[in-house]
């Protein structure tokens, strides 16, 4: 709907120029889109980002637990076979002891 003013009269009329109308409607839709959705937008972003940085802290503090408890496993097992090793040597002296005592 427009309105033009002539010398004499005030006439209103409906625009039928499409592609004007529509860029008209585009453009009011975007600034109010702008306008009052940059608050909404932003802070959704800023939740978003604090959820995300959580997360990888979170992430970051497992993974280094996970490393703790590996190192510490690997730590076991080595004791485990050194006692292995050890158990190992003295079946094997006995074993030794045995033969040279019924001999």
């Amino acid at each position: 709907i427009a309105m033009t003013e002539s010398s004499d009269k005030t006439s209103i009329f409906i625009n039928t120029d499409i592609f004007e109308t529509n860029l008209i409607n585009i453009l009011v839709v975007l600034f109010i889109l702008v306008y009052f959705g940059r608050p909404l937008i932003t802070d959704i972003l800023s939740k978003r980002q604090l959820n995300i940085s959580t997360k990888i802290e979170q992430s970051e503090t497992k993974r280094n637990e996970a490393v703790a408890k590996l190192t510490e496993a690997k730590n076991k097992l080595a004791q485990v076979e050194l006692v292995i090793t050890q158990i190992n040597q003295e079946a094997t002296q006995m074993a030794e002891n045995i033969k040279k005592m019924s001999l």
